[in-house]
């Protein structure tokens, strides 16, 4: 009898992953707890990724380069909600997808900190490459990319990139950007350059694969 209540205890902490959540919220779940209308659906055939599709974006630009088709808003993924929601490829939001359960999430659970919403710093933007005159196009203008700046908790801690990076909460902030490197192409933090000393870009070149820029 122990060893069997011992076996039904051990299989019990597996299927509830040690306490932590084992698996991405439904989405009527997610869309109650944050208060999402009936239209916010799961998109892009992405694990936990809610939104909506939209129009192709960027339409009508002056910049013929900037723009995307198959084009979505994502509210929330993995049961994190994007404060503001994102606009992005689906092609993207399945990245994003991947991102949020192989890498975020699972730095989170490790720290026993239970993330409720990120704070989007960018997604969409027909603008060059940090703003300069004469760079090279943006990702931010092709629907591949993401700006963070902010990650808050469901007990009211809030992490930022700008105030965090720096402090005793550097060596958590430094763990979930290295984890993220294995999900985007490219990766730039505080460390990276000065353009980024308030938050972590991320992005999904095609000109490169997983983990190939991480600064």
């Amino acid at each position: 009898m122990p060893r069997t209540f011992a076996l039904l205890s051990l299989m019990l902490l597996i299927s509830c992953g040690f306490g932590g959540r084992s698996e991405t919220p439904s989405t009527a779940e997610t869309r109650a707890k944050f208060g999402f209308s009936s239209d916010i659906v799961e998109i892009c055939d992405a694990p936990g990724v809610l939104g909506v599709r939209i129009d192709p974006v960027g339409r009508g630009s002056s910049n013929a380069s900037c723009g995307f088709n198959d084009a979505v808003r994502v509210y929330a993924v993995g049961g994190v909600a994007l404060n503001p929601p994102a606009r992005m490829q689906c092609r993207t939001a399945r990245i994003t997808s991947a991102w949020m359960s192989e890498a975020v999430l699972p730095t989170f659970r490790d720290a026993r900190r239970d993330l409720d919403s990120m704070r989007v710093a960018a997604d969409y933007s027909c603008r060059t490459r940090n703003s300069r005159r004469g760079a090279r196009i943006s990702e931010h203008a092709k629907g591949t990319a993401i700006d963070i700046s902010a990650f808050r908790m469901a007990d009211g801690e809030t992490l930022t990139v700008l105030g965090d990076w720096r402090n005793n909460n550097g060596g958590f902030m430094k763990r979930v950007f290295r984890a993220s490197c294995r999900i985007w192409h490219t990766s730039i933090g505080p460390d990276g350059d000065r353009f980024h000393q308030d938050h972590f870009h991320f992005d999904a070149t095609r000109d490169r694969g997983p983990n190939t820029w991480c600064r």
